[in-house]
């Protein structure tokens, strides 16, 4: 709500949640409008340039995954694919984990060019717990840790008259099928790379 009143009056708020951050090479004006209240920076909105480069010299400091790795399930996804770019990015190492290898092989090799070795790609069936295992290993044993999970794996039914099925017509074999990896797959993904975090 502080935002959207601060935003109304002219001005752009990011909220920043990462105390004593080096905000040196954010770009001020010379006559300096900005307030800082707390974690949460303001900056007068004068010049748009200015301040795409003010919000990404922010984004970098508040989003450096440098030397931690990740996980994406469902990795080579719809929006799997969306994130796994930005990740990396910010210098995750980051594994594809997919059940679509095909797919998440592909999505491995349009990376590396430009991200070598820290991204992969990992066969895993979240709904399968000694998959899921499979995965955990492989990730610990590339890269020695986890740092983050994006449980992003979901499923949905192939034929949209199953999928849009009116709920008292809907199949129990199709549900059980979905929710294995939609519900499931969430809860044993979060259990097994839980335990590696603790």
């Amino acid at each position: 709500m502080l935002i959207a009143l601060i935003e109304r009056q002219g001005y752009h708020a990011i909220h920043v949640s990462k105390p004593a951050l080096d905000l040196s090479g954010i770009r001020r004006p010379a006559r300096s409008n900005d307030i800082d209240i707390g974690f949460l920076i303001v900056t007068e909105v004068k010049d748009p340039v200015d301040q795409a480069k003010s919000a990404k010299r922010i984004s970098e400091l508040l989003f450096d995954l440098s030397n931690r790795t990740g996980i994406v399930t469902g990795g080579a996804g719809t929006l799997g694919k969306a994130v796994v770019p930005g990740l990396l990015a910010s210098g995750a190492n980051v594994v594809i984990a997919d059940c679509d290898m095909d797919a998440a092989s592909k999505l491995t090799a349009a990376l590396a060019p430009v991200y070598g070795d820290r991204v992969i790609a990992v066969s895993c069936d979240v709904a399968d717990v000694e998959s899921v295992q499979k995965m955990i290993k492989e990730t610990v044993s590339r890269w020695g840790t986890i740092n983050f999970v994006l449980n992003n794996a979901a499923t949905a039914a192939q034929d949209p008259e199953v999928h849009y099925a009116r709920f008292e017509d809907y199949s129990l074999a199709e549900w059980r099928r979905v929710m294995s990896t939609n519900l499931d797959g969430m809860f044993l993904v979060a259990q097994v790379v839980g335990r590696r975090m603790v």
